[in-house]
């Protein structure tokens, strides 16, 4: 999984709504913009792909870490 945090000139964060339909977290917040990382994707394309999909914004993102999720699909 890629996921962007944005920040803005002055170092604040943009914090975003999850839609009510989803099934996990609806409504809530989160300062995430993310997704799946396709097979032969690294994970700044998959970073800038969700961020352009998911926003509509196409911006610069760069590698700031990386972890491995032996549990699967958590809570962020």
């Amino acid at each position: 999984m890629a996921v962007t945090v944005c920040r803005d000139g002055r170092g604040r964060v943009l914090v975003l709504r999850r839609a009510g339909h989803l099934a996990r977290y609806p409504g809530r917040h989160e300062v995430g913009v993310g997704g799946a990382v396709r097979v032969g994707e690294s994970y700044e394309e998959a970073a800038a792909r969700e961020l352009a999909e998911e926003l509509g914004v196409r911006a610069p993102v760069r590698l700031l870490g990386a972890f491995v999720n032996r549990v699967g699909l958590s809570p962020h």
